[in-house]
């Protein structure tokens, strides 16, 4: 899916890393403080469904 972008709300993540494990391009990296996004993302939705939190959306 073209110009498909996700957003994270640091607020409401847990940095459990489940996005990060799902990513089937690995563009979501886990660091101490935030889970950042680098790299373009396909647009399958993996990391919003595995997120306990419900941090992940997409960006509109």
């Amino acid at each position: 899916m073209k110009n498909f972008s996700i957003k994270v709300d640091e607020k409401r993540c847990a940095k459990c890393g489940l996005c990060v494990g799902v990513c089937p391009v690995n563009i979501l990296i886990l660091l101490s403080d935030k889970v950042k996004i680098r790299g373009e993302c396909i647009g399958c939705e993996e990391c919003i469904i595995a997120c306990p939190e419900e941090a992940i959306s997409k960006n509109e």
